[in-house]
């Protein structure tokens, strides 16, 4: 039986500052969200198998972030990880096509969102002042499809935050259909890859909505245990599984499954229906 959510629990609800992860753990799964960013659960378990190996390719995409940031800050780069190195063939292969001449890496941007503070740290931020801005995030894992990046809150987020916060953060108004998102891909199977999102004003207003609709559905939150996500196959990925009695066994590492992420456009009208109702459950 769920018991009303202690007014300490509500209350860390408005000191958190929400980013397109914590969003996406809560889109995920309203327990996952509570379980990592409310109650602050150690995790009991791998996100993935062999653990050694997760933990090297997380350590290397670090490295890998690491190598661009100093790159795009014009600082010298002497000598290359071996590890590293066919990830930076790839990238001095690449052609970038990017705005003006300003670059701004690890850039960090803020903005109020339906009346809740976002964040969000692009990886590279270029743009022409007064003109066009480009984000470029840097993913060192196999490229993911077109529609799966289209799901993603990432991709939502981005160039709305952007678009609210550029007056103060640029020093200038920019336009949605002056933004574009790429995501840069290091991993098989063709490295240096991109997937490009073009933003728009009919974009903006429809991530708007659907931001508004999950920030309402996560404050309305009022028992003690939030529900299980009902897509079990996203359990195989999520460190808090065996607390929930979803199984023991992690995803191999590189195992991937477009089908596991929800459909934003299902996910926008289960939103819309959980905004208009009391005892709606995610």
């Amino acid at each position: 039986m769920n018991v009303p959510a202690s007014a300490q629990d509500r209350d860390k609800r408005y000191r958190i500052r929400y980013d397109q992860t914590k969003l996406q753990d809560f889109v995920d799964c309203p327990r996952r969200f509570q379980l990592r960013h409310l109650l602050e659960q150690d995790w009991p378990a791998p996100a993935a198998e062999p653990l050694v190996d997760a933990e090297r390719a997380a350590d290397l995409g670090r490295r890998f972030h690491l190598l661009m940031e100093r790159y795009w800050r014009g600082l010298p780069i002497r000598q290359v990880d071996p590890a590293l190195e066919p990830w930076w063939q790839a990238f001095q292969r690449s052609a970038l096509d990017l705005p003006g001449t300003v670059r701004r890496p690890e850039f960090n941007v803020a903005a109020m969102i339906e009346g809740q503070r976002m964040t969000a740290t692009f990886d590279l931020l270029a743009f022409e002042p007064g003109g066009d801005a480009v984000i470029v995030d840097w993913k060192t894992t196999r490229r993911t499809p077109r529609y799966v990046l289209d799901r993603r809150l990432q991709t939502i987020i981005y160039p709305l935050i952007l678009v609210e916060s550029a007056s103060r953060c640029l020093g200038y108004p920019v336009a949605p259909e002056q933004v574009t998102l790429i995501y840069w891909f290091a991993g098989e199977p063709e490295p240096g890859a991109t997937e490009i999102f073009r933003y728009s004003a009919a974009r903006q207003a429809d991530d708007r909505r659907f931001l508004g609709a999950v920030l309402r559905r996560l404050f309305s939150m009022d028992v003690d245990a939030w529900p299980l996500t009902t897509n079990e196959r996203i359990c195989r990925w999520c460190q808090y599984r065996s607390l929930c009695g979803r199984g023991v066994e992690a995803a191999a590492l590189g195992e991937e499954n477009a089908e596991v992420w929800p459909d934003l456009d299902e996910l926008r009208g289960i939103m819309a229906e959980a905004a208009a109702s009391d005892d709606f459950v995610l």
